[in-house]
């Protein structure tokens, strides 16, 4: 397998959220920014990426990857990726999701941010990945659709799309 150190894109460098990147952010905004050699717009909420009980990586692999603008060295985002829960092995099913910042949407960040993880985690030997999506969000939805991604099944107890990527045989 190969590790998830970093990854870069043309304009993206994407950086994995460690223990030692979550202890930063324990520490606040002047310490994270150290720590991932990146300054955060004041608008980025990284609530969910750094909540207390969340732990950085589940066998190893971490759990989330901040997206850092190369050209300026911004934070503009993240990706979620992790197994899901009924998965046993590396090579089973995984899910996705990513947020960027309001000021740097409809950039394409997004989809070449996700397409890193996506190519990362197939050179794995992933299964499938999924995404789930909330059928009013028009953006997200062209994003995975651009990236592969086809429609699985909605959730009948949400508003949420499900979608699927199975690897390129």
């Amino acid at each position: 397998m190969r590790p998830f150190a970093s990854l870069t894109t043309a304009r993206l460098r994407l950086v994995p959220v460690t223990e030692e990147v979550m202890r930063a952010a324990a520490r606040g905004k002047a310490a994270l920014e150290g720590a991932i050699g990146a300054t955060i717009p004041d608008t980025w909420r990284g609530d969910y990426v750094f909540e207390r009980r969340r732990r950085a990586a589940v066998r190893d692999i971490p759990r989330h990857a901040l997206v850092v603008r190369a050209s300026d060295n911004t934070l503009v985002g993240e990706v979620r990726f992790e197994a899901l829960p009924q998965t046993t092995r590396f090579e089973e099913d995984w899910e996705i999701g990513y947020a960027i910042a309001g000021q740097f949407r409809r950039q394409g960040y997004a989809v070449e941010a996700v397409e890193a993880v996506v190519d990362w985690l197939e050179a794995q030997g992933v299964n499938r990945i999924v995404a789930g999506c909330h059928m009013k969000n028009v953006a997200s939805v062209r994003t995975l659709r651009r990236l592969g991604f086809t429609l699985d099944g909605s959730n009948a107890r949400s508003s949420a799309f499900w979608w699927t990527r199975r690897p390129k045989a």
